[in-house]
């Protein structure tokens, strides 16, 4: 018999459909907001550019080579996230062209496809259906996590006790 306890927090309680101010949504649009008006400053600074080294410099950055990049899994090493439009967009490109730049999830990519493996008989949907399920639900759980320790009000008095 294992007993555990959900204690859950009530921030507040919308009605469904439109919200009926800007304020109830503002905290959950507004990152996504800032990302987006951060990217139309990034591809306005690299319109017209095609060479990937003086891109990359001028953001102090590096040129970065993704290997084993999957249509299926759209996962990028390095980028940190799941993104299925900058992969969908590189395997759509011929080979050694560079794209305009694409707005991810985690930042704004230029890709250069340089090798695009033959593609595979159709796969399971089922089973890449279910990888991208479990793939959300450990991210959800991680920053379920994250944010209640972000709001968390606890003050550590254990050194009075022990």
């Amino acid at each position: 018999f294992v007993s555990k306890y959900v204690v859950a927090g009530l921030k507040g309680v919308r009605s469904a459909g439109v919200p009926s101010s800007f304020a109830e949504v503002k905290e959950e649009i507004e990152p996504q907001v800032i990302n987006r008006k951060k990217a139309e400053i990034i591809k306005g600074k690299v319109a017209g550019k095609t060479d990937l080294a003086s891109i990359a410099g001028s953001f102090a950055t590096q040129v970065d080579t993704a290997t084993s990049v999957s249509f299926a899994s759209a996962f990028i090493q390095k980028a940190g996230s799941s993104e299925p439009v900058v992969v969908a967009k590189a395997f759509k490109m011929d080979l050694n062209q560079v794209s305009e730049p694409i707005v991810g999830n985690t930042g704004v990519f230029i890709v250069k496809p340089t090798n695009k493996p033959p593609v595979a008989a159709g796969g399971d949907i089922a089973q890449v259906r279910q990888s991208s399920q479990a793939t959300s639900r450990t991210m959800a759980r991680a920053r379920l996590i994250q944010s209640l320790r972000a709001s968390a009000d606890i003050e550590d008095n254990r050194s009075k006790f022990f």
